[in-house]
């Protein structure tokens, strides 16, 4: 079948809108020349996502914005995890149909689009899957953009016998892709593009992808916070040493990840660095995952004044007078770096993922006297020039930088078929 579409479109599919809308946003903003940018909102049932509703989109930047709502949502979950066994038949028997008829909409919407080319930040939905499918009969490029850090998959029995169960019962016998036929973001589709940040990412594809698929592209996001990065690192040289410090403290929602056991050492750790460091402000900002209401139980406020709840300010706005940032290892501990600001890891062992931080460059401790420490230790000047050495290196070993030139003449070599 040959393709016969409206040429020079392309469709832009977010996953988690604060990881993918940031992306697009700026690459709309810089738009290919008689180029057409559609956003298409799929509203897959991520509750923690939904909190990032695309009216946070700046509506002028795109041509048109499309928005499916997704019918199947309060049963996709329930069919997996309710314990009644006539509960699930009677809410899977409502998923088949909802989600048939959810996929028939999307596939409608699609056919009036008419895309040149489908751009999307993950592989791993079940939406994302069938427009796959969809793309691939219409004989149209299908691009997986990175929007966070790649993790390398993490193989067991139990997984592999539940995505071959699901392929057997959903993908073969309901034509609904439920079940992985791939763990590797990116490539569960072979003939799919990838478009990494750097070449640093490609580690885990070798032999996995074909080498023509890969695409470095950078993220013009992140390209933004490293040009505006010199203010905070000159607010943070003059300001070290410093009596009265701001810790930022980004949390991860860690059920299912760790113990609950592991999970208070952790608390434990952030609890006593509060009450024995008066003098410095310690700022949760939660996880869009995570309820504020367990960060704020947990000291008596009339007593313990120097820590808050953040969930109104942006990362970027607090960052912008943050001197240390803390996490288990997450993205905006990468954001933190980017932003010109140093950070400690807590127990990164616990939480089994890969480590994308430079031992040279993160502070890593295990418990609450290192981390004291580690505070202290940090607070200097000459320890943050140090810092700011090896951040440059870092930030040329993972990313590509002029993101939305590489985008933008990557798409149109694919649309020519020149790559």
């Amino acid at each position: 079948m040959t393709r016969n579409l409206k040429p020079n479109t392309i469709l832009f599919i977010p996953d988690a809108h604060y990881l993918s809308d940031p992306i697009y946003t700026r690459l709309a903003a810089n738009k290919i020349e008689k180029f057409n940018y559609f956003y298409f909102l799929t509203n897959f049932p991520m509750n923690f996502v939904q909190r990032y509703e695309s009216s946070k989109i700046d509506q002028k930047l795109f041509d048109k914005i499309y928005i499916q709502n997704n019918p199947n949502k309060e049963f996709l979950f329930s069919i997996i995890y309710k314990a009644n066994l006539k509960y699930k038949i009677k809410n899977l028997i409502k998923f088949i149909k909802l989600y048939k008829f959810y996929r028939k909409e999307v596939y409608n919407t699609l056919n009036e689009l008419s895309p040149s080319i489908i751009v999307a930040t993950t592989d791993m939905l079940l939406i994302n899957r069938d427009i796959y499918k969809w793309a691939l009969s219409k004989k149209i490029p299908f691009v997986v953009y990175q929007s966070a850090f790649l993790e390398s998959p993490h193989y067991n029995f139990t997984t592999n016998v539940k995505n071959y169960l699901y392929r057997i019962c959903f993908n073969r016998l309901l034509n609904i892709p439920l079940g992985r036929y791939n763990n590797l973001y990116g490539n569960e589709f072979k003939d799919s593009y990838l478009f990494l940040w750097g070449e640093y990412f490609k580690k885990d594809y070798n032999s996995k992808k074909a080498d023509d698929k890969i695409k470095y592209v950078g993220n013009p996001y992140y390209e933004e916070i490293i040009a505006r990065s010199k203010f905070n690192i000159n607010r943070i040289m003059s300001d070290l040493p410093k009596e009265n410090l701001n810790i930022l403290i980004c949390t991860n929602d860690l059920t299912g990840f760790l113990t609950k056991e592991e999970i208070e050492k952790i608390f434990t750790i952030y609890q006593k660095a509060i009450i024995e460091n008066p003098n410095h402000h310690f700022i949760f900002k939660i996880h869009p995952g995570e309820s504020e209401q367990k960060y704020e139980s947990l000291f008596n406020k009339e007593k313990v004044k120097n820590y808050s709840v953040e969930t109104k300010q942006t990362m970027t706005q607090l960052l912008g007078y943050a001197h240390i940032q803390v996490s288990i290892g997450s993205l905006t501990s990468f954001e933190a770096i980017l932003s010109g600001i140093p950070i400690i890891i807590i127990n990164s062992k616990l939480l089994k993922i890969a480590d994308h931080f430079n031992d040279k460059l993160d502070e890593k401790v295990y418990n609450y006297d290192e981390f004291n420490k580690k505070i202290s230790f940090m607070n200097s000047a000459s320890v943050y020039e140090s810092f700011l050495l090896k951040r440059e290196d870092y930030i040329n070993k993972l990313m590509q930088l002029d993101s939305v030139t590489r985008f933008n003449n990557t798409i149109k070599q694919i649309l020519n078929n020149e790559l």
